[in-house]
């Protein structure tokens, strides 16, 4: 029971709720941005399943409370305030006399108290406020006296519990079906309800014999609902963030619920509208097999469609992965060129088991890039999972990655100079839709040569978002204690402290920028490559630092442009790096018009106190200091 003037602090993961049957409870997670409710003894793999605000709280000092006016509050000291129950019906004046309980059936409910102690009637509760979670108990329909809607919104991805695409409702035409939108869009209907089953989603009611499932209709209210036989058994409905409908099932053993399989069928039933079923095999309900290979998800009329493919096909596509059709291979595992069926020639990148990149990237790259489209980032086909397998379908660039010919003594002659300042451009214009046009805001925080693909025109496309961070369009900088990306492109603050924005990206490009122009790996030679352009730019002779390989006919002046922007970007304080709005600008404009560029980071000379000397002591130092996972990619 949660009394008034009792606090939940999202700085102490101690402090919660607990249901009286030990199933739920009420605290901050993730770490501390959510009040949520989620599984109480599933800790391996919780599962959030409401949540009080829909947008994350960043202030670890915030705390929830029930105060003395009967209003749930959760209370940030950077002026947030989020109320609960703004609207409540109350009877008595300012001061209200309420509670609030738990519930063994995951309901977090708000109940007056009358003057004789006795408890009264319900103010509000939390299952008239779903996220993407239907329990057993809860309505999925409208009240038509109140105007009460009952709706299911899925998160963004596993990772970002925002609002994503989908929604979930009872039909407002006035048939008895649900109705899933993708944004404004239908994306799929259950059928009308008749004689206990939804007509095209007989899936969402088969088992019976586990849970009771009703569809009420009337004046006052039309609604979807089910409760469970059996008290050992735990259920929720999820529309998850591929807009799946997915009933998960516990089973209790001893003290903890664990997912368990119910008479062989697999604890995971599921309905859209490309008929995909789920891999029985799979304890994850991400592990996805198409029953028949050309079902696609439809991803609304300005979407492309994603499909996700057999392994057959993958194997088919790829002669079994055949050496023949290997393109390259890093620390993500191989790339293999492929062709469909159809034609269509396609790059599978596999995860190998040994990756540091898991579930998590995995999906984190799925859910990104099909919400990204520019003509300058690389266009995800869709995937396949196979027991352990996990496999993303790419495109496919026949021009390979940029380190591919940039890096090569021969191959490096195909690029002009026309040809590095289209790509240098393409890049921008790629990140700068990244950080500020795109619906979703991108911090990339793995930008280098090889993630750079090529199509058939040398045009270039961003690729690989496994590493990819979202941030708020208010979001400034964030924090991390696990930093990913590669050597000698990241960042000072970003490789030392965790810290990473929108100019750690930046940095990055200054990095790949003077690549470009030099023909030059950063991190080759007694020098690094920014220590060099560097001493050469103070010296007025950058223009030595040009690649020997491209024909001299390119317009001087241009070339010691790029070096000095690629040096602004460099800049050791993100301060005072530009923003890619400003690079942009920057490449179009006269040089003289430029800011002169402040010493970069990890330079020999006028080093700071207690900065590395040169580029090894920076990366025996960070890799010291952070959890660092090293990503050092061969051409794809």
């Amino acid at each position: 029971m949660f009394k008034q003037g009792q606090q939940l602090r999202s700085s102490n993961s101690s402090d919660e709720v607990v249901s009286a049957n030990g199933v739920y409870k009420l605290g901050f997670y993730h770490p501390g941005s959510y009040l949520s409710i989620w599984y109480r003894n599933i800790e391996k793999n919780p599962e959030v399943i409401w949540l009080g605000n829909r947008y994350p709280i960043p202030d670890p000092s915030a705390v929830f409370t029930l105060d003395f006016d009967g209003k749930l509050k959760i209370i940030s000291k950077k002026g947030q305030l989020i109320v609960l129950n703004p609207m409540q019906n109350v009877n008595s004046g300012n001061n209200v006399t309420a509670t609030a309980t738990l519930m063994d059936s995951g309901n977090f409910v708000l109940n007056e108290v009358l003057a004789n102690g006795i408890v009264g009637k319900v103010l509000w509760q939390s299952f008239d406020y779903p996220i993407n979670t239907l329990l057993p108990g809860m309505k999925l329909g409208k009240n038509f006296e109140t105007g009460q809607s009952w709706t299911l919104s899925s998160w963004l991805s596993w990772l970002v519990l925002t609002p994503g695409a989908f929604r979930l409702g009872v039909d407002p035409g006035g048939t008895n079906q649900l109705v899933l939108w993708k944004r404004e869009d239908v994306y799929w209907t259950s059928g009308v309800w008749k004689n206990g089953s939804f007509q095209n989603a007989p899936e969402l009611t088969r088992r019976a014999d586990l849970f009771d499932f009703s569809f009420v209709s009337n004046e006052e209210e039309k609604y979807f609902s089910y409760k469970a036989r059996n008290s050992s058994i735990v259920s929720r409905l999820e529309v998850n963030f591929w807009g799946q409908i997915v009933q998960y099932v516990l089973a209790k053993d001893g003290t903890s619920w664990e997912n368990t399989t119910l008479n062989g069928t697999g604890c995971f039933y599921m309905s859209n509208i490309s008929d995909i079923l789920l891999d029985e095999r799979s304890g994850f309900g991400f592990y996805l097999e198409s029953r028949f290979t050309k079902d696609k998800l439809r991803r609304g009329r300005k979407g492309q469609d994603y499909e996700l493919f057999s392994f057959a096909d993958i194997i088919a596509a790829t002669d079994n992965f055949s050496l023949a059709n290997k393109l390259g291979e890093g620390g993500f595992g191989p790339v293999y060129k492929g062709k469909l069926a159809d034609g269509q020639e396609i790059a599978v990148k596999r995860l190998a088991r040994h990756s540091g990149q898991g579930l998590e990237e995995f999906m984190n790259e799925i859910t990104l890039i099909a919400e990204l489209q520019h003509t300058n980032l690389v266009s995800l086909l869709g995937c396949c999972t196979h027991a352990e397998e996990k496999m993303l379908v790419y495109e496919y660039m026949p021009n390979k990655s940029l380190d591919f010919f940039l890096f090569d003594p021969i191959r490096k002659k195909i690029l002009d100079w026309e040809k590095r300042v289209n790509i240098i451009e393409g890049i921008a214009q790629g990140l700068l839709y990244l950080h500020k046009y795109s619906r979703l805001r991108i911090i990339h925080r793995d930008l280098k040569a090889s993630n750079i693909l090529l199509d058939e025109d040398m045009n270039p496309k961003i690729s690989d978002f496994g590493m990819a961070r979202i941030f708020g369009r208010n979001e400034l900088t964030a924090n991390t204690e696990r930093v990913v990306g590669t050597y000698g492109y990241m960042s000072p603050e970003y490789a030392m402290n965790g810290i990473f924005s929108v100019k750690s990206d930046v940095y990055s490009f200054g990095v790949l920028l003077l690549e470009i122009a030099s023909g030059k790996k950063n991190t080759t030679g007694t020098l690094t490559l920014i220590e060099l352009a560097w001493d050469l730019w103070k010296k007025e002779e950058s223009i030595d630092l040009v690649d020997e390989s491209v024909d001299r006919s390119y317009p001087e002046e241009e070339f010691t442009k790029c070096v000095h922007i690629g040096l602004l970007c460099v800049q050791e304080h993100a301060t005072d790096r530009p923003t890619m709005s400003d690079v942009i600008s920057m490449l179009s404009n006269d040089v003289r018009s430029l800011p002169q560029p402040k010493q970069p980071a990890y330079c020999h000379s006028g080093k700071s106190a207690g900065s590395p000397s040169s580029g090894t002591d920076w990366i025996s130092r960070s890799a010291s200091i952070n959890n660092v996972t090293i990503t050092v990619l061969e051409p794809r």
